[in-house]
């Protein structure tokens, strides 16, 4: 486990239904040493990189139902319904681990996660 402090941690988890129900997300105002967001489940693996998406408009791509990861924010759109494993890794170590239930019917059911530097 990283030492609490040098690298960042769990804010907030929530699912949303048809997007973020509070408006957009908030700047992103920290830069986090993530290095790979995964999401495991029965379609297979997904991974982000939040150094990949520099040039990403976060917006655009939040419009357009794209998984994203930029700064202290990262999203998983159209996440087949079941069984889920979120794993969020910083040079190495494993930082943060769900286990998650996606429930059926949902229009764009995705996994949304905010994380900030712990103080």
């Amino acid at each position: 486990m990283i030492p609490r402090g040098t690298v960042g941690g769990l804010i907030t988890t929530q699912f949303y239904k048809d997007g973020d129900p509070a408006g957009v997300f908030p700047p992103f105002e920290e830069k986090l040493a993530i290095r790979s967001i995964t999401l495991t489940g029965l379609e297979g693996q997904r991974t982000l990189s939040p150094s990949s998406c520099v040039n990403l408009d976060v917006f655009s791509a939040y419009q357009q139902g794209k998984d994203w990861a930029c700064g202290n924010a990262f999203a998983f759109y159209d996440v087949t319904p079941g069984s889920h494993i979120l794993v969020v890794e910083a040079d190495g170590f494993e930082l943060y681990r769900e286990s998650r239930e996606v429930v059926p019917g949902r229009a764009n059911p995705y996994q949304a996660i905010e994380l900030q530097p712990l103080k």
